[in-house]
């Protein structure tokens, strides 16, 4: 399909999946017949988003119209409005040499081929200078340039050789230019009155400029507004502007622009939707799109399209997989509840509810929330308040808390590597393992300090010490058991620095340190090490915390359903 010179740079491009790609391919190939083309499917199928990426791949200016029980055909075709004298002899002199300016672009292109010497290239070279001339003239003239115009408009129409798009586009510009100038002539006459004035509307000028259009939700507008566009859908278009009172004639010939395209899409299953009539359905190309979450299940979660649209959504989000994952499992509950407990008509579940929970949680982010407790924000923002019966969302936010210590989720985003620790281990196992490592830290540094030739009272205080400074970040609470709950990697290189410290310390007080001694500070390098590695996911630190009674995204959602209760 040939580009045109339109760029919607603000339009984001969709994640181009295998689903995406075949729809993008069958909607093209639709556009080249130059037929009309409705989109139906469920809310949340994508139906205007395939359209709009069409249109940014192809560079098409597309109109969006989103249709209503309001909608009226005066939003399509134009309506009369009240414009000052001056206001409206301005506008009209402004259209009016813009469609000279038009005329002599299309003239250029046609003087080649007549020959500089021909009688008719001098006669249409004297009109040209005739209506550059009144161009030029100040104030000018915007009835002379009109008339000017159209004059040379009528010799050009005389040479026998224009070709066809060359043609269509001269007998469009004299249609234009004779409309101009009737309205100019007859502002002239009513003077400084107020005037009310016909303004066509957008989707006709889409069809004059050959941009394209998309009626969005066409099912819930009235149905004189849709039976208004079926001759505009027939193989041999042509559109009757009557609502202006010119009576105007636009054909794929003369008015129509070649380029121009219309879409519309249809949502199934709208309680506002209206029956559309089987003459629109018959005059155009009919594409249904099946629901883009409706092969999710338990067993598809890793392989299923969503979870490449998910990345999208949470760009620079620090695990984003296993956050989308988590996003997936919920809209599989949330879906499977709604259907459970008969409550289509309370609420509506959609992908839509995805992509908002999705976005909410990288806005959470973005704002210094860890990406756990911003996705339970935003699944309770986005889901759970759909919820209207206490019933149902009770139901909700125990299936939402299950999910937050489903197994398969408690793997990190990746695991580091080490000389001791397999890059294929399990995060219990290297939790386990470090938890050792720590231990015997502990036990040589005690063991070192007990062997200083000094006083019980000086070992007595270094041991204290060394509690008081290190133990709290490792140890916890007691002085028996290694629990790594709530280290940081920023808590973990402040271990580090007072382990140093305190050896330095105690170094000074030994008159000949032992070889354990002065190998410990290298060993605790290497576990603090380990430790600032293991901590940079958080995934690891909520295990630990549903190990000790559930994780926060649990406690959240256990917490909700019981206020729900």
């Amino acid at each position: 399909m040939a580009k045109g010179s339109y760029e919607r740079s603000s339009v984001p491009p969709l994640v181009h999946t295998p689903s995406t790609v075949g729809l993008l391919q069958a909607l093209a190939a639709a556009t080249r017949s130059q037929s009309g083309v409705l989109l139906e499917g469920e809310s949340g199928s994508g139906k205007t988003a395939i359209v709009l990426e069409l249109a940014r791949l192809c560079q098409r200016k597309l109109l969006v119209i989103s249709m209503n029980e309001e909608s009226e055909v005066a939003d399509l075709m134009g309506q009369f409005s009240a414009t000052s004298f001056k206001q409206e002899i301005e506008t009209l002199s402004r259209d009016i040499n813009a469609c000279a300016n038009s005329v002599l672009g299309l003239m250029i292109n046609v003087l080649p081929a007549m020959g500089a010497d021909s009688l008719e290239s001098s006669v249409i070279v004297a009109s040209a200078k005739d209506l550059i001339q009144l161009q030029q003239d100040q104030p000018p003239d915007s009835s002379m340039i009109a008339k000017a115009t159209l004059r040379l408009v009528s010799e050009l129409l005389k040479y026998q050789k224009l070709d066809s798009l060359t043609l269509e586009a001269f007998v469009a510009a004299r249609s234009e230019m004779h409309n101009l100038l009737e309205r100019y002539l007859r502002a002239q006459e009513l003077g400084s009155s107020l005037s009310f004035n016909f303004a066509e509307g957008e989707f006709v000028q889409a069809v004059r400029n050959g941009d394209w259009v998309l009626l969005d939700n066409i099912n819930r507008a009235p149905g004189e507004v849709v039976e208004r566009l079926n001759s505009l859908l027939e193989r041999d278009a042509i559109l009757t502007l009557t609502e202006g009172g010119s009576n105007e004639v636009l054909s794929r010939r003369a008015g129509i622009h070649p380029e121009f395209q219309i879409f519309a899409t249809a949502t199934t299953g709208d309680k506002h939707a209206l029956p559309l009539s089987s003459a629109l359905k018959n005059r155009v190309i009919r594409i249904w799109l099946p629901p883009l979450d409706e092969s999710l299940g338990e067993d598809s979660l890793d392989q299923h399209e969503l979870l490449a649209i998910a990345r999208q959504h949470l760009s620079g989000v620090h695990g984003w997989k296993q956050i989308a994952t988590m996003a997936l499992r919920v809209h599989h509950k949330a879906k499977s509840i709604v259907r459970d407990f008969h409550v289509e008509s309370e609420t509506s579940i959609s992908v839509r509810s995805l992509f908002a929970a999705l976005k909410t949680c990288r806005f959470g982010v973005s704002r210094g929330l860890q990406p756990v407790p911003a996705l339970v924000a935003a699944i309770s923002q986005c889901y759970g308040r759909q919820f209207t019966s206490s019933q149902p969302k009770c139901a909700l936010y125990n299936e939402f808390a299950a999910v937050m210590v489903s197994p398969s989720l408690l793997r990190g985003p990746y695991e580091t590597a080490s000389t001791t620790v397999s890059a294929n281990s399990s995060l219990e196992t290297q939790l386990q393992d470090l938890t050792e490592c720590v231990q015997d830290v502990e036990l040589s540094a005690i063991s070192c300090i007990l062997s200083f030739g000094r006083s019980l009272a000086v070992r007595t205080e270094a041991i204290q010490w060394l509690r008081a400074q290190v133990a709290p970040l490792l140890f916890g609470d007691t002085d028996s058991a290694v629990d790594l709950t709530g280290v940081t990697a920023e808590e973990s290189a402040a271990v580090l620095k007072s382990w140093l410290s305190a050896f330095d310390h105690f170094a000074v007080l030994q008159d000949d340190p032992s070889p354990t001694l002065v190998s410990l500070p290298e060993k605790i390098r290497l576990v603090s090490s380990r430790i600032v590695d293991f901590a940079r996911d958080a995934s690891w630190l909520e295990q630990k915390r549903r190990k000790k009674g559930g994780g926060r995204g649990e406690e959240d959602f256990r917490g909700l359903a019981r206020a729900v209760q």
